[in-house]
């Protein structure tokens, strides 16, 4: 390991024993070089009728940081100058449909006056439950009618997945699309349609309420580089319908997805939550989770200066 990257190893495991190994460069990437900090850079345009567009833009650029050195809101801030000059020589410029992204870990703060001044604002959090960990009990009711989902379910789960991709677009984490109603449902089908699907629902009078998905060691493999834990787990969904909340349903939810978990081994689960909204972070923190990485963005792009 480069001297650079030993730096970042160091403090990064000073700070936080679940962060992963330094990045390493990958296929794709344009690697910037300020000083003796490092970036990779890359420019991802996602297709039309893909479902990966309900939770991001079409046009993305990502950098992911590695700055290092005594001053290292200077070192990040020589690092995102040279980010923004690249995205400015793109020969087709950002438009509306865009942002610049970048992850950092949550507890590494010394960069963070640079993100701001460059003008990038925290979007999400990447939230992290290590396996046994007991959440605090919060008031309300004991949830009750908490059963696994079954393919007989697809419409009702799907109709709620929805509703989160909805309610979400209000904090900046989902895209409204035209096409989501058919993605989400698609997606919902194939989830279900596998013997014991890791879904668990909650009925109220014969009417489901509720909803929590997790993507088992696997599935997951796409953020597992976020978490040098394994095996690692990723809960994508939880939703409960307004009217049915404070009755302790999102609680009874988490719980069924928790044993589950616990019990086949997995070491670390993820999730995101939104930073803006009001209700995630303490319900998840109160969970059992807490925040390992924090999610940034210029949107649109052109807005990163």
């Amino acid at each position: 390991m480069s001297s650079p990257a030993w730096a970042v190893e160091t403090r990064w495991r000073s700070l936080d024993p679940l962060l992963p190994a330094p990045w390493r460069p990958e296929p794709g990437d344009t690697v910037l070089r300020a000083g003796t900090s490092t970036g990779f850079a890359r420019r991802v345009r996602v297709p039309p009728h893909d479902p990966v567009l309900l939770w991001g833009a079409a046009d993305r650029f990502v950098l992911r940081p590695l700055p290092v050195g005594p001053d290292l809101a200077a070192g990040m801030d020589a690092l995102l100058a040279v980010w923004r000059r690249w995205l400015a020589a793109q020969p087709d410029p950002p438009g509306a449909d865009s942002a610049a992204t970048l992850n950092w870990p949550s507890r590494d703060t010394r960069a963070l006056p640079a993100l701001w001044r460059h003008g990038l604002s925290p979007y999400s959090v990447i939230a992290a439950r290590r396996s046994g960990t007991t959440g605090v009990r919060s008031p309300g009711g004991t949830g009750g009618g908490v059963r696994r989902a079954t393919g007989r379910d697809v419409d009702a789960v799907a109709g709620l997945s929805l509703s989160l991709q909805r309610y979400e677009a209000d904090f900046g984490t989902s895209y409204p699309r035209e096409r989501a109603g058919e993605w989400v449902r698609a997606d919902t089908a194939r989830t279900l349609s596998a013997e014991q699907p890791w879904v668990w629902v909650a009925e109220q009078a014969g009417t489901l309420v509720g909803v929590v998905e997790v993507q088992a060691p696997g599935l997951s493999n796409w953020i597992e580089t976020y978490t040098r834990s394994r095996p690692m787990a990723y809960l994508s969904t939880l939703y409960v319908d307004p009217a049915a909340r404070g009755s302790g349903i999102g609680t009874a939810l988490v719980d069924a997805a928790h044993r589950a978990l616990d019990a086949a081994g997995v070491a670390v689960t993820l999730l995101h939550y939104a930073q803006t909204n009001p209700v995630s972070g303490p319900f998840w923190h109160r969970a059992g989770y807490r925040p390992l990485w924090t999610s940034w963005q210029a949107r649109p792009a052109a807005v990163l200066r």
